[in-house]
């Protein structure tokens, strides 16, 4: 089961899918607060498939988590669209989430193209943003169209220094080792 915690009085679900329960005190108190958006200048197309943008930030950032807002609930806390899940991040009470905005509306999906935004929320939530921001770059410029990481699973309790580099995830019966074109050579 992945753990999650409903935030802003039920308006929104943060769940942990590496099944890392992340300490989540203060976020209530963070999303009431004002907002901080980061914008990145990566556009995708709206018949584009980003989903190794997904799997690069679930692989190589601390606190990641994903965000969904209830559909039946609307209390102004964040823009994110309804029904939607998105990447995010949390530390230190603080929160950022990814989300996108039209800025080239056309007759056809692959003529409208809509720009990743970070909204971040509490007292770190402005780095956080910023740091979930740098990381949507990253992804555009070394990651993007060139297909997946390579993926190594080993063994739960398998050393560290038995590992090879790479991002590690740990799961209940293994350890999951990404290495994405941007940590070097292979």
């Amino acid at each position: 089961m992945v753990p999650a915690v409903d935030l802003g009085d039920g308006e929104l679900r943060l769940r942990f899918p590496d099944g890392v329960h992340a300490d989540t005190a203060g976020l209530d108190e963070a999303l009431a607060g004002p907002r901080h958006e980061a914008a990145t200048g990566v556009t995708v197309a709206g018949d584009e498939s980003f989903e190794t943008l997904q799997l690069f930030l679930a692989t190589t950032l601390p606190g990641f988590c994903r965000l969904t807002r209830n559909r039946d609930q609307d209390s102004g806390i964040t823009t994110l669209p309804r029904r939607s899940d998105a990447a995010a991040i949390t530390a230190d009470g603080s929160l950022a989430h990814l989300t996108h905005t039209l800025v080239q509306d056309g007759p056809t999906p692959d003529q409208r193209r809509s720009e990743f935004v970070v909204h971040g929320f509490g007292p770190t939530g402005p780095a956080l943003a910023d740091r979930l921001a740098a990381a949507v770059v990253r992804w555009d410029v070394h990651e993007r169209g060139r297909g997946y990481p390579a993926l190594e699973v080993h063994p739960a309790g398998t050393p560290d220094t038995e590992l090879p580099a790479g991002h590690l995830l740990d799961k209940t019966h293994s350890r999951l080792v990404w290495t994405w074109r941007s940590d070097g050579p292979r």
